[in-house]
């Protein structure tokens, strides 16, 4: 190995073994950061999706005086996609969460 006293290499292949065993070792770290690193900026940009999803989700008291009319109070029709859901041809309207 390496004598730190007289500054001298004793046995160059163990020194170079252990060397190759400390590069391995910090390379395996290395590879574990970055596995961290990708999973925390996927966490981080799921949050933000879900996030901007909550701020444009319509809330039930924004539309509730619409959805009990039954009907679009400008145009005198149906009520737009949003708010009017038809399923197995007949609509149903946003209901009040519980």
């Amino acid at each position: 190995m390496y004598n730190p006293v007289n500054m001298q290499i004793e046995d160059e292949k163990r020194l170079l073994e252990k060397d190759l065993r400390d590069k391995n070792k910090k390379r395996r770290f290395e590879v574990r950061y970055v596995a961290d690193d990708l999973t925390k900026e996927e966490g981080e940009a799921e949050k933000l999706r879900l996030e901007h999803m909550a701020l444009k989700r319509k809330s039930f008291k924004h539309t509730e005086q619409e959805v009990q009319r039954g009907f679009n109070i400008l145009t005198n029709g149906e009520l737009p996609v949003g708010l009017a859901l038809i399923r197995d041809n007949k609509q149903t309207y946003l209901k009040k969460p519980e």
